[in-house]
């Protein structure tokens, strides 16, 4: 009976509003295609506390020209249309260590991936906006909606200015 309490407990640990709702909204059953993207590792952030999942290894990343597919282990694989990334922002820890993030509204989630110049070019080629870190951080932590596309429409006027919004995000502004 313990063994079983153990394994509720682990199963249960699994589970999350964030994966039950981007498997709601996004699961596919359309077989991988499109570019591979690599990164070291994935995580997810749901707008609920606590609500936070990293997979170090295992997840498989494609990018398609107008989406991405992400296959977590134990989830349903992803297929999130490039119209459902409200916007894309980086976040960096110093050094090498920095993340491109897709904010997707429609299921309060964040999904991060470390180091992947391949998922940055994807947000570039899709005209995602680059969202401040500001306002990235208001709506994950303090429940405040992200800003309209429109508010971050200057990071698109040119490739330099992507870059430059980016760095800003970067450093947290």
């Amino acid at each position: 009976m313990r063994y079983l309490a153990i394994a509720i407990i682990l199963y249960c640990a699994a589970c999350s509003k964030v994966k039950t709702d981007l498997e709601a909204a996004f699961a596919t059953e359309q077989p991988p295609g499109g570019q591979v993207a690599d990164a070291r590792s994935v995580s997810v952030t749901g707008l609920e506390r606590g609500d936070f999942t990293t997979f170090r290894s295992g997840s498989d990343v494609n990018l398609l020209s107008n989406s991405i597919r992400v296959d977590f282990p134990g989830w349903k694989p992803l297929l999130i249309p490039a119209a459902d990334v409200q916007g894309c922002t980086m976040v960096c820890f110093g050094g090498e260590k920095w993340n491109v993030d897709l904010l997707i509204p429609r299921t309060e989630a964040s999904l991060s991936f470390e180091h992947s110049k391949a998922v940055y070019e994807w947000c570039w080629a899709n005209r995602r906006p680059m969202i401040s870190g500001a306002a990235t951080r208001d709506w994950l932590y303090n429940g405040k909606p992200l800003p309209a596309s429109n508010e971050f429409a200057s990071s698109l006027e040119s490739r330099v200015a992507y870059d430059n919004h980016a760095k800003s995000a970067c450093n947290g502004y």
